[in-house]
């Protein structure tokens, strides 16, 4: 099904249940519905982190979803608009299909109360695998990430749900609409950002990072502030993330660009890599950000290509041997 036709559902004064797997494009397509036809938005519910045990989720979740219904429908009465929830109830059943295979009866009940309503319509995102592989990758659910590791028919079951268990068991209307990489990223607003990103030398051996967060090893790098040299920006970098102060520029190795997607964005990225020599061993206190958790560390630069996690910074890391090969040639 494609996005056009949705366009048309949309302005037919309907209530539209946005579904999909997680990472599937539901935040983009509904934000494209958005700038199109003008719908009211509902967004999904954010789960509080106190929640640990799946009843209490998922009791959670069904309250949440009620609330939400119910606020909908009263937009759609109030603004004659069509009004989009990104998730509604069908996503905790489907999520209890794909874990067991079957419905218990009050979700069975709860199911059909929701798809009794001539006002709804229901509208399925359905990813290509590699989508499902990216976001499975990224999901930071710690409950959802067990239900799928501990049932390999999950994403089959999920699907399954959409697909087979309301048309046939609810008797509801299911329309489906494909996605992939490509698809989501013509939908998206493309940014382009510029970063720079250091490697520190000292004996033979090189500063990387532990990012305690994500359990990997990366090269220290960030965003160019406004009007900051690119050189500068990669030196800073460095100081606020490993607390390495006495360094010495020695020449840029490397640049590169990647992109990925980020809500309703596509962000294209360019990181530009700088060699810096470390003099001596001084020190002075990280200088993180909310969302950062590093703890520097100095490797062999064998080491490093073997344990660091993006293969870009593997690349580097070669270029890096390479030029102090070089450098003790001449």
């Amino acid at each position: 099904m494609e996005l056009l036709h949705i366009n048309k559902i949309a302005v037919k004064n309907k209530l539209i249940l946005l579904e999909g797997f997680w990472g599937a494009g539901k935040s983009t397509i509904s934000y494209t519905l958005r700038k199109q036809t003008g719908v009211y938005f509902i967004p999904e519910p954010v789960r509080p982190g106190y929640l640990k045990s799946q009843s209490k989720i998922s009791q959670w979740y069904i309250q949440q979803h009620g609330k939400r219904i119910r606020v909908a429908l009263h937009k759609l009465q109030q603004t004659r608009k069509s009004v989009v929830c990104e998730r509604s109830l069908l996503s905790t059943a489907a999520f209890e299909y794909a874990t067991h295979g079957s419905l218990t009866e009050t979700m069975k009940r709860l199911t059909r109360d929701l798809c009794n309503n001539k006002q709804i319509v229901v509208i399925y995102v359905k990813p290509t695998p590699a989508l499902i592989n990216r976001a499975i990758f990224r999901l930071k659910d710690d409950t959802v990430l067990q239900s799928i590791h501990k049932n390999r028919n999950f994403i089959f079951n999920y699907d399954d749900f959409f697909l087979k268990v309301l048309p046939v068991q609810f008797s509801t209307e299911v329309h489906t609409i494909m996605t992939n990489i490509r698809s989501l990223e013509s939908l998206r607003e493309k940014i382009y950002e510029v970063s720079a990103a250091g490697v520190v030398v000292y004996n033979r051996k090189v500063v990387i990072l532990y990012d305690e967060k994500y359990n990997h090893y990366v090269l220290p790098q960030g965003h160019r502030k406004e009007n900051e040299i690119l050189r500068s920006a990669a030196r800073r970098e460095v100081i606020e993330e490993t607390g390495y102060v006495d360094l010495e520029y020695a020449k840029k190795l490397y640049s590169y660009q990647y992109h990925f997607p980020r809500g309703r964005q596509t962000v294209y990225k360019k990181i530009h890599v700088y060699l810096f020599n470390l003099k001596s061993e001084k020190r002075k206190r990280q200088v993180l950000e909310n969302h950062e958790a590093y703890e520097s560390r100095l490797v062999s630069m064998k080491a490093a290509v073997k344990i660091l996690h993006w293969d870009q910074d593997k690349i580097v890391i070669r270029k890096a041997q390479e030029e102090i090969k070089r450098a003790s040639i001449r």
